[in-house]
Formats: C-alpha cells, structure tokens, sequence
C-alpha cells in the first residue's frame, strides 16, 4: 500500500453468480509473512490446509532472467492449484491455473534485479498437498543450493 489510510476489498465469486460462504486471505508482496525461499530446481514440499489458504514462496533474480515455476499436486482433495507471481513492487508478472493436478507457469520474463513472491492459492475449495519448483531458463534466478546446515552431535564416551 502506497500510504496510511481506509482501503476497500471487493469480494466476488470466480465464475458463475453464486452464495455461500468464503475465504479470504492478505499477503503483503515485499517482505511476505512467513514466506519460504526456493532454489532453482530443487523441489519445495506444500500444502493448502483449508480453502483460504495461500503459501508464500520467495527467491531473488537479476533482471532479464526468464522462469518457470511447476506444481504438482500430490495429495487431498483437487486443490486445484493457482500459481502468481509478484515483483517486490507487487506487480503480477504471470500466474497459472489448472483444474487438474499439474500445472507449469507460462515463461516468466523478470523485469528488474530483486525480490520476487510467489503465491501458491486454489481455485476453489480444494485442499491437498503439493510440490513446487523454479526453474531457470535464462540468467540468475535465485540460489542453487540452500544454505549449508550443520548438525552437532554430542560426543559419548564408553
């Protein structure tokens, strides 16, 4: 948001006039709560736990540098899977959907070095588990490797 102040949120059905119940969730774009990094093409394990849940997802690119982002549904309740991706400005620069179980983002061209957020949503009220992957076509899109983990062990004598 650009500045303080009353914002209004407008709530509409996807495809047909409907009622009932929904979900509703927010995610910022810059600095998004409790996002996980990904790694060029190295699988990242999800899930969407209720109908409005949304996985927050974040990796750094150069600028120019092409992508594609692939998910599989592996498990639950068709969670029929949207995948969007954001600039750190919270520009949309593609998305996907599917009502099946696996879907590729069309080849996502990054405008600027920086920050990227991708948002994994469903369509509808589909729930289930997921794995997602980045992959770089061309240029620098994010690490390859995560950070090394060090696990200490204590030491026992006999």
């Amino acid at each position: 948001m650009p500045r303080a102040g009353v914002y209004t949120v407008l709530v509409s059905a996807f495809s047909e006039p409907t009622l009932g119940t929904y979900g509703f969730m927010v995610q910022r774009m810059r600095q998004p709560v409790a996002a996980t990094t990904l790694y060029v093409g190295r699988e990242q394990r999800g899930t969407l736990a209720n109908s409005a849940s949304i996985s927050s997802y974040t990796f750094t690119a150069a600028a120019n540098s092409s992508m594609t982002v692939r998910l599989t549904a592996t498990g639950g309740t068709s969670p029929h899977p949207v995948i969007q991706l954001f600039s750190a400005a919270g520009t949309k620069i593609c998305d996907a959907s599917t009502y099946g179980t696996m879907l590729t983002t069309p080849t996502c061209v990054l405008p600027s070095n920086g920050d990227y957020t991708v948002i994994v949503s469903s369509l509808d009220t589909g729930t289930g588990a997921y794995t997602l992957m980045l992959n770089c076509q061309i240029g620098t899109c994010g690490a390859l490797t995560p950070p090394e983990e060090h696990v200490y062990l204590p030491l026992i004598r006999r």
